[in-house]
């Protein structure tokens, strides 16, 4: 029986739901964005919150479950005290303790976007800059 309770509170949560349907590309930055230098409706504002996507997905194994969480930031830096803005923090649960529960956070890509010669160019931010505080 509480398997079966299980299963149908797991098949709940795989409906597929869309808050909001945007055709926003991640990874197409245009020549406005990176050219932008103030913010219309805060022109004192030092960074901006472009655009933020993010979904979750659960899987259930045969005696386990799994969730696995995508997340996108573009965060426009207007000023130089607006770096601060791009740090993306993420929390997670780690036990120290060999419980088995914990998770992991993999596959983290950051990039810096800048016009050279009249053209966006992207640059992969390296590892360096993305680490781990417990």
């Amino acid at each position: 029986m509480r398997k079966i309770i299980l299963f149908s509170i797991i098949a709940m949560f795989t409906l597929a739901v869309n808050a909001q349907e945007t055709d926003y590309k991640f990874g197409d930055v245009s020549k406005e964005e990176v050219e932008m230098k103030t913010y219309q409706p805060d022109s004192s504002a030092i960074a901006v919150v472009l655009h933020m996507d993010g979904y979750t997905t659960f899987e259930f194994m045969t005696s386990d479950l799994r969730m696995w969480t995508e997340e996108k930031h573009r965060v426009k830096i207007l000023k130089d005290d607006g770096v601060e803005c791009a740090n993306i923090e993420i929390p997670y649960y780690h036990n120290s303790k060999s419980s088995g529960l914990q998770e992991s956070i993999s596959q983290i890509e950051a990039s810096a976007y800048n016009i050279e010669d009249g053209e966006v160019i992207r640059e992969k931010m390296p590892k360096k800059y993305i680490f781990k505080e417990l």
